[in-house]
């Protein structure tokens, strides 16, 4: 009988490499397995053992089985109590491209100990479904693409994410082409040092509520809102921008937008905006404060290419 895992002392620090190169491209399982797994389903007691199994525990005491189903499109992968995701969660479904579904099923997988969680679903480009309300996120400094490229996806809860310590966002939703509906308004972000290209390419998402985001401390916007085409309003009144160097195509086309308050913005440090309003063509008004400034020798080029309907002339400085 397979010993019974105590989740919260037994740490399967290797269980990421594991999982990845062992599970699905193991000989145990079949070289194709890779090619033919649609689903990967976490449960919180021990599969049954109808198909190819596998003991994928730290120890090899049993503690962690996966079971690949007979028709090779399904692992569920478990342990009586759930399974303990390692420190670094980085790279967990990385590439994963086939891969249409994972299921987190109650009390299956537990995160409460990840300070990491970058790239951790990036390029699962056919992930239609994926829910993480049961994610502690409360630790994790990083979430650098942990959704980069997931294409597929419409929709995604992150509202539960706790986000005080994180410093990265770079990329996060990064290529969520399909994404049509996304609530962070609830991320706290003090300690953000990195936005860039957080929401690039988000191109069906018609609303994005950040003004409660503090960036304060963020050095780097570029690419931060790129390709959201769909985008009908942005509150950034909030933003604190006096630390940032760089807003290169920051807004770059942004085609929906109409208006836009950058009243709040300070941009004496800065010495990069090539291309930031570039393609916002239905740009009828921007709103810049007295500390949004152009310092000498910054880089300018394609600011407002193809913002043919703003009145460039009541933006003092600036055309």
């Amino acid at each position: 009988m397979a010993a019974k895992t105590n989740w919260k002392n037994n740490v399967p620090d290797s269980f990421i490499k594991e999982l990845e190169f062992i599970v699905l491209r193991t000989d145990v399982f079949g070289k194709d397995a890779i090619d033919t797994i649609r689903k990967i389903v976490f449960q919180s007691s021990l599969p049954g053992m109808e198909g190819a199994c596998l003991d994928i525990s730290r120890n090899r005491d049993g503690s962690i089985i996966a079971r690949l189903t007979p028709d090779r499109k399904t692992v569920y992968i478990g342990a009586e109590g759930g399974i303990n995701a390692a420190h670094c969660c980085k790279e967990l479904f990385h590439w994963m491209s086939d891969i249409e579904e994972i299921i987190f099923e109650e009390n299956a997988f537990h995160t409460d100990f990840a300070t990491d969680f970058s790239f951790m679903f990036n390029c699962c480009s056919n992930l239609k479904a994926l829910d993480l309300r049961g994610f502690s996120t409360s630790g994790s400094t990083n979430f650098q693409c942990m959704f980069n490229n997931c294409e597929s996806l419409e929709t995604l809860d992150v509202s539960s994410f706790k986000t005080a310590k994180a410093r990265d966002f770079s990329e996060m939703f990064s290529g969520c082409r399909a994404l049509k509906e996304l609530n962070v308004s609830g991320f706290v972000t003090s300690e953000a040092k990195k936005v860039m290209a957080m929401f690039f390419d988000c191109e069906k998402l018609e609303e994005l509520d950040v003004s409660g985001f503090d960036t304060s401390n963020v050095t780097n916007f570029t690419n931060m809102f790129t390709g959201c085409s769909s985008l009908k309003m942005l509150d950034l009144r909030s933003f604190d921008t006096s630390n940032a160097d760089q807003f290169m195509d920051m807004f770059k086309s942004c085609e929906s937008l109409k208006e836009l308050d950058l009243s709040s913005f300070d941009t004496s440090k800065a010495s990069w905006f090539d291309d930031m309003f570039e393609g916002c063509t239905a740009l009828v008004k921007l709103t810049l404060g007295e500390k949004f400034v152009i310092p000498p020798d910054s880089r300018t080029d394609d600011i407002f290419s193809g913002c043919d309907k703003l009145d460039k002339t009541k933006l003092p400085g600036m055309h």
